[in-house]
């Protein structure tokens, strides 16, 4: 009986001691959809399903804003709340900035068109940007690669306490216009944080794998456009799918086979052109109808259109859904508030000439692959760019209306894609319904 009891007890010790042993033997990987204004990330594991994963707030959208102050690093919403009293430390978009030189036209224009003002200094070897702070009382210099891997750390923390388990490895979606060199310095970011990389991943690739995991195929080829027009760039794929089956219908395996026939993209448009047109709209508004004074974009100043800016998003949903709005701004200037009114027509008028070239990469994969719309079976919208009703109703002045859908969840599409994507190449099981399927790309 003694022994018995001995021997329970050493078994379910035994069985802490192995449980403990896989936890530390097989972590999770995390994939993450590193977008401009957003992070939203995945995590995988063996035999478990993929999910998404909370930050400290229960949110799956985490902003991409990091605060360096000589007391503090923050990120993520709470870093926003900063920009105002320390705008040169407030690190964000800095994917705008991987392997860029400080010479670099298109540096300085997308630093005078968004109000940029950090503290640049040139690398002498490199002739690559650096960022001036000051941390704990001493002065440092900061690459992007380097800001972008403190926020990946940040990323990495929050997985490892969602999952309970040690985060060792990564998949990324990126753009598809990323040259070799910003890829490369991506790669550098990961390696500064200690985990490995496994694949980079193109936004719109991994968008379609989630598509196409979620739906059944038959054996004939079959085109698909994924238009993705995100906070800062519009990324416009064209895509053929078809299936395999093996095995009997209890036990169905599918092999989908996912080509990436072309992209098409507009690196310098996307929804964030859109608050700030709003956002100098609302301040020209203010100073007609205040002081009846006409005034060009070259009068408004980075500190007021940080001012006006969180108003201008706001106001930039709600004309989604509205033809016209009250609209109310405190401290548009010190110690003012703007009450006013202001309609759809008003903003899209300021807006159209951007509006006018949404639709000229989706032209340009069908043009250049000499594809007709009757050929694709569907246009699928994702990003946050065509919930703005001229956006949308310019795309569908160009194709028809009929083949244009909004299937995806634009917020977690690219990372769960992504995630499908990691756990098909690290070879896990995961299990969707009773199908089970493997991707070829």
């Amino acid at each position: 009986s003694n022994f018995l009891i001995i021997l329970l007890m050493s078994t379910y010790w035994i069985l802490i001691l192995l449980s403990t042993l896989l936890h530390i033997v097989h972590p999770s990987t995390i994939a993450i959809d590193f977008g401009s204004e957003f992070i939203t990330t995945s995590v995988i594991a063996s035999r478990k399903p993929i999910s998404l994963v909370e930050n400290p707030h229960s949110k799956t959208k985490t902003n991409q804003y990091l605060s360096i102050t000589n007391q503090e690093r923050v990120f993520g919403y709470d870093a926003i709340a900063k920009i105002k009293k320390n705008p040169t430390t407030v690190f964000h978009h800095m994917q705008r900035f991987l392997s860029q030189l400080v010479s670099s036209p298109s540096l300085h224009s997308y630093i005078s068109d968004y109000f940029q003002t950090y503290d640049i200094v040139e690398n002498k070897d490199t002739h690559q940007i650096q960022f001036k702070v000051k941390y704990n009382n001493k002065d440092y210099l900061l690459t992007s690669e380097e800001i972008i891997a403190m926020m990946l750390k940040y990323i990495k923390s929050y997985a490892e306490k969602f999952s309970k388990s040690e985060v060792n490895d990564c998949v990324i979606t990126i753009p598809c216009f990323y040259t070799y060199k910003q890829r490369e310095a991506l790669q550098k970011a990961v390696e500064l944080t200690g985990m490995r990389l496994l694949r980079l991943v193109h936004d719109n690739t991994a968008a379609a794998v989630k598509y196409f995991n979620d739906n059944r195929f038959q054996k004939e080829e079959k085109y698909y456009i994924f238009y993705n027009m995100g906070d800062s760039f519009i990324q416009v794929s064209l895509v053929s799918v078809h299936s395999l089956y093996q095995g009997t219908k209890k036990d169905m395996e599918e092999r989908q086979h996912i080509t990436i026939i072309d992209e098409a993209y507009d690196k310098n448009l996307g929804g964030r052109n859109f608050d700030y047109i709003l956002a100098k709209l609302l301040y020209k508004k203010y100073m007609k109808e205040t002081y009846d004074k006409e005034i060009s974009e070259s009068d408004i100043d980075r500190e007021t259109i940080q001012r006006i800016l969180p108003s201008a998003i706001k106001y930039k949903e709600m004309l989604s859904a509205n033809k016209e709005i009250n609209i109310k701004i405190i401290g548009i200037e010190k110690g003012g508030i703007y009450e006013g009114f202001l309609t759809r027509d008003e903003f899209v008028s300021a807006a159209q000439s951007e509006i006018d070239k949404v639709h000229l990469p989706l032209m340009e994969v069908l043009s250049r692959n000499d594809i007709t719309i009757d050929q694709i079976e569907q246009i699928e919208l994702i990003g946050g760019g065509h919930r703005i009703p001229a956006i949308r109703q310019k795309i569908a002045d160009n194709v028809p209306e009929s083949k244009i859908g909004v299937h995806l969840n634009g917020d977690d599409v690219i990372a769960f894609g992504a995630g499908i994507i990691a756990s098909n190449a690290l070879g896990f099981v995961n299990s969707y319904g009773s199908m089970r399927k493997k991707i070829t790309l």
